[in-house]
């Protein structure tokens, strides 16, 4: 509750850290070894961060890079009351420039999972990288 407060009041900065710290005690999903997170049950601000989050790692380099495509598994809304809530917030959320030279596809074989191609986020942490520290994140 506290992260998806601090992203409606604009503290960006405040809900990455929360996310932080609770990922790092194993409260929160993160980013996986094989380049997968898990999105499921968790409240469409948080999944935002979540993703925000793990990018912003894999672009400063504190994350290594999956062999693979990224895959972000936002699940299909089946359990929401309306339609899909987290999926088009991802898919809002990496429209916005800082992320918007990556490509962003529905996986084939399962339209609750994202995926970002493996060249193109390597092309995006590049791009990332280049950059000035004072402009990442």
């Amino acid at each position: 509750a506290a992260i998806s407060a601090c992203m409606k009041g604009g503290a960006r900065a405040e809900a990455t850290a929360l996310y932080a710290d609770a990922a790092s005690r194993d409260l929160l999903p993160r980013l996986d070894a094989g380049g997968k997170i898990d999105l499921h049950d968790l409240p469409a601000a948080v999944a935002c961060v979540a993703v925000a989050s793990s990018l912003e790692h894999l672009a400063r380099g504190e994350v290594a890079l999956p062999d693979d495509d990224l895959m972000i598994v936002t699940g299909q809304g089946k359990h929401s009351e309306t339609d899909a809530v987290i999926k088009p917030q991802i898919e809002e959320m990496l429209a916005a420039p800082e992320f918007a030279m990556l490509s962003l596809t529905q996986y084939a074989k399962n339209p609750g999972r994202l995926l970002v191609p493996a060249e193109n986020l390597r092309e995006w942490v590049a791009t990332r990288r280049r950059r000035r520290p004072s402009e990442v994140g």
